[in-house]
């Protein structure tokens, strides 16, 4: 309990200075991830190389439980399925749909 508070406290010094302190309650009933594990760790892979988390302070297999806490999923082996991914020919395939998609509504919201 000790090795987590301090660590908690040490997280609390790293945060800028302009950042509010804002606290996140988890809602009872989960929301359940729908497409497929792979496109998931892919996302988990680009937030987690663009540091998108606690300003990159934080590993790979932490963020990883993170997301199958807030998902409700089970990713397994995400090494592995990391390991598969780069043997795709287009290795960014959930992330391209996604861009596709969000363009797609802004270009389709520009024109109302």
């Amino acid at each position: 309990m000790l090795t987590v508070y301090l660590n908690n406290e040490l997280v609390k010094l790293d945060k800028h200075p302009e950042e509010e302190q804002i606290t996140v309650s988890f809602p009872k009933v989960k929301e359940i991830w729908t497409e497929s594990k792979t496109d998931l760790v892919e996302l988990l892979y680009a937030l987690y190389e663009l540091g998108c988390f606690n300003f990159g302070k934080i590993s790979l297999i932490r963020l990883a439980n993170y997301l199958e806490n807030v998902f409700n999923i089970s990713l397994g082996d995400v090494y592995r399925t990391y390991l598969s991914i780069r043997g795709r020919t287009n290795r960014t395939q959930f992330l391209d749909q996604l861009k596709e998609r969000l363009i797609a509504k802004m270009n389709k919201d520009d024109q109302k």
